[in-house]
């Protein structure tokens, strides 16, 4: 309910502390319901702590052992207070007994029985932990926090990931003026156009191939520059590894990790993105790597990630050769949240779906290898400047000026910002 658990076992433990320093006192004895308090939240501790422990067991599927060493110790304050209350429980009704028995004999004084032992009402203390309880869980089931974070992070150096960054750009050419800011290389207006060539008739055809084919070897080929973080990163749409055009009006950059389980249940909700905002709408993938062979920021591989270098290669390897190949290469490794494919599974897939002498001539690119690089430089630079409450990880967007982190995100709180972020409105 926006509150960290925390600040709830703050409370509960802080509780425990301050009556069980007084528990042994005249005073506090006197005062049942001081008694009443101490059981109850020694109660709601152990609890509390069996309920964490099964979210750890059947949500999470890993343990903290911090955090189990908290709740045993939860467990074990319960069971001290419980066998004290009961304890005093058992004194009271002795010495009840002793009291009717010394008011029954004839003569004797009602003053001269002893003292009632005063104690915790447990009837009232369970109700009260279980109800305590109760509302937790429904405050985490109802009410779940943002695991996500906006941010704009200022870069202290331009990151510059296009194939020609030394060379000057120039202004756009008004593609589109509520498009992001980009560089698109098309025929200038003094250009002939397609419909001004002269017309040739049969007995030209071999020689017009022949032309063209020479042409397209000329020609540029196609780029966009588009920037992001106030002009602090560039890429080049043409270059770079997409889902749907690379003019598309508005551009959104992902990093990601095919062996991430954040990144392949975010890829859900960039497929209805997709669905929602059309073809105004593409996504360049950066591939960023949570294995050690390629990537120096992680210290150690986790099994889960193993293989995650060579699947990124061969994903950017299948981008490079045919572009309009990478979607479906893109959906088949992230198809499955639970079971992502081995790296030899990746490499079958990519075969069936490009040529394959291409393929393995490439996969060893130094090209690729630079371009995973850069992408992990600039998740360096991202993770340098990153000063949110949360931890900076995978996935990793970058809408505009904002960059949103944690994989624990909605679609309709990702829309929700990307509409904030860019102005993109659903078809």
């Amino acid at each position: 309910a926006g509150l960290p658990v925390a600040l709830g076992g703050l409370l509960c433990y802080g509780t425990i502390l301050g009556l069980g320093l007084f528990a042994g006192s005249r005073n506090f004895n006197s005062i049942r319901w001081l008694g009443t308090i101490l059981a109850t939240a020694a109660l709601l501790a152990a609890l509390t702590g069996l309920w964490f422990t099964m979210l750890q067991i059947f949500v999470l599927g890993k343990f903290c052992y911090y955090c189990i060493g908290i709740h045993l110790c939860g467990l074990g304050i319960a069971a001290l207070v419980l066998w004290s209350a009961l304890g005093k429980q058992q004194h009271q009704l002795a010495a009840s007994r002793s009291h009717v028995s010394i008011a029954a004999i004839p003569g004797a004084r009602r003053s001269l029985g002893p003292r009632l032992a005063e104690g915790p009402s447990l009837l009232a203390a369970a109700p009260a932990a279980g109800a305590l309880l109760a509302v937790l869980i429904a405050a985490q089931v109802m009410f779940p926090p943002q695991t996500f974070e906006a941010s704009n992070p200022e870069l202290a150096d331009t990151i510059d990931m296009t194939a020609a960054a030394d060379v000057p750009t120039t202004e756009s050419d008004g593609l589109s003026p509520d498009a992001q800011p980009h560089v698109v290389n098309r025929p200038a207006a003094d250009e002939p156009a397609a419909s001004d060539e002269p017309i040739r008739d049969d007995n030209d055809t071999e020689q017009t191939a022949a032309e063209d084919e020479a042409a397209a070897d000329k020609a540029p080929a196609l780029s966009r520059e588009v920037s992001f973080l106030k002009g602090k990163f560039r890429l080049d749409t043409y270059n770079e590894a997409i889902l749907g055009s690379p003019d598309a009006k508005y551009i959104i950059v992902e990093m990601m990790d095919y062996s991430c389980p954040h990144c392949r249940k975010m890829h859900a909700h960039i497929r209805e993105a997709m669905e929602r905002y059309g073809d105004q709408l593409a996504v360049v993938i950066l591939p960023m790597p949570l294995e050690l062979e390629c990537n120096k920021l992680i210290q150690a591989t986790d099994p889960t990630h193993r293989g995650a270098c060579k699947i990124s290669r061969t994903a950017l390897t299948v981008a490079k050769i045919d572009p309009s190949k990478f979607l479906d290469f893109h959906n088949f490794l992230l198809a499955e949240v639970e079971k992502p494919p081995t790296t030899a599974q990746a490499v079958s897939r990519a075969f069936r779906l490009v040529d394959r002498q291409e393929l393995s001539k490439l996969r060893g690119n130094k090209e690729i290898d630079d371009r995973i690089q850069k992408n992990i430089r600039l998740y360096s630079a991202l993770l340098a400047q990153h000063r949110g409450e949360k931890s900076f990880g995978l996935p990793v967007q970058i809408v505009g000026d904002t960059v949103l982190t944690g994989g624990e995100i909605t679609s309709e709180e990702m829309f929700e910002a990307w509409e904030k972020a860019l102005g993109i409105k659903p078809l």
